[in-house]
């Protein structure tokens, strides 16, 4: 007998790669119950073309792994667009090609988030928005982990992601080599945000003199041993609180707390934001390097999911951190500390005695 919590633990398997029709993608989530979980069958593997997969009902989407599945909008559509309070859950999967239109209601060109949604272990890339938000444009509530954003861009906010009246968390990921006609080219947050073991990299704006804004804040953000390798911007009345954190420089009018340890390789300046200038700084000054190289290698495959900056040898940032605010992990999943104490930033480096130079805050 049918009964609504028989299907909310139900399963639907997609069987082909057909855009329509039996065992399709787009039939095996239409025919979903709300709760539902949808996979794929071994045999489906490659590119499903996908437009505007609307998800308008609750949802876990699981799929065999971002390198062997790959939702191809094509630059045709949007890849998703998650519906009004909706949860739902997508891991697992490569999200390719999404497109927006229609000027300034063109946001979100891989994913429109509205509901409350959990992105684990996926690739969104070569993504666009006409407006913001290239590679996920978040109104409600987002939470990213262990995935990567790249090579998207938006006309003009949120290369990689603009989360705007809503909230957002985001860890063990990589936010690397987007682009915005504006500002923020990696993240654009307004409201409230957290970040951890995370690397924001290569992130440039189109507009204002290839400005390199990694992550661009307007609201209350929280950022916990990441490492920024652009410029962090933070706005007016806002708070940043900088927790074990590498940045390459740190612009704007709004306010730093500084909390542990981290290494703020320039403070000020401007680099076309218009917001130029200095933060406040509050918190625990003493304790962070300011005006100091971080000394980190290139963006690189070093384990784990996602792409890193390793700590190169002398690095302010070796056993230099927090314990009590890092988390017990990096963002690769090696274990916190190493050496003596947790290093800055989102990679942990093994520990060996020639890494080490003496360098002062």
């Amino acid at each position: 007998m049918f009964t609504p919590e028989a299907a909310r633990g139900s399963t639907g398997l997609v069987l082909n790669n057909n855009v329509f029709g039996p065992g399709s993608f787009a039939q095996v989530v239409a025919d979903a119950a709300p709760g539902a979980t949808i996979m794929f069958d071994t045999s489906v593997t490659g590119i499903i073309p996908v437009h505007n997969m609307d998800i308008n009902k609750d949802v876990v989407i699981v799929g065999p792994g971002a390198a062997t599945l790959t939702i191809d909008a094509e630059l045709s559509g949007r890849g998703f667009v998650i519906g009004n309070r909706v949860t739902a859950s997508i891991s697992d999967l490569t999200i390719l090609n999404g497109k927006s239109f229609g000027g300034p209601a063109g946001n979100g060109g891989g994913i429109y988030n509205d509901g409350l949604l959990t992105l684990e272990r996926v690739v969104i890339a070569n993504s666009e928005a006409s407006a913001g938000g290239g590679g996920i444009y978040n109104k409600r509530q987002l939470t990213l982990k262990d995935s990567t954003i790249v090579g998207n861009s938006a006309g003009s906010f949120g290369g990689g992601i603009m989360s705007i009246n809503a909230t957002m968390s985001i860890a063990r990921s990589a936010i690397i080599n987007n682009q915005a006609g504006l500002y923020a080219a990696g993240i654009y947050t307004f409201n409230s945000a957290t970040i951890t073991n995370s690397t924001v990299s290569g992130n440039r704006q189109s507009g204002i003199n290839g400005s390199r804004h990694g992550i661009y804040n307007e609201g209350s953000l929280i950022s916990t041993n990441n490492t920024i390798r652009d410029e962090l911007v933070t706005v007016r009345y806002d708070q940043t609180t900088l927790r074990n954190t590498i940045v390459w420089e740190c612009i704007g009018d709004g306010t730093l707390d500084l909390q542990g340890v981290n290494v703020i390789r320039t403070l000020g300046g401007g680099c076309g934001s218009p917001v130029a200038g200095i933060p406040t700084m509050v918190g625990d000054l003493s304790s962070s390097f300011i005006g100091v190289e971080p000394l980190i290698g290139p963006l690189a495959d070093k384990g784990g999911p996602t792409m890193t900056h390793a700590l190169l040898s002398g690095s302010p940032a070796l056993a230099a951190g927090s314990d009590a605010l890092a988390p017990a992990t990096d963002q690769r999943g090696v274990l916190r500390p190493q050496g003596p104490q947790s290093d800055v930033g989102a990679f942990e480096a093994a520990h060996t005695a020639d890494l080490y130079v003496s360098v002062s805050p």
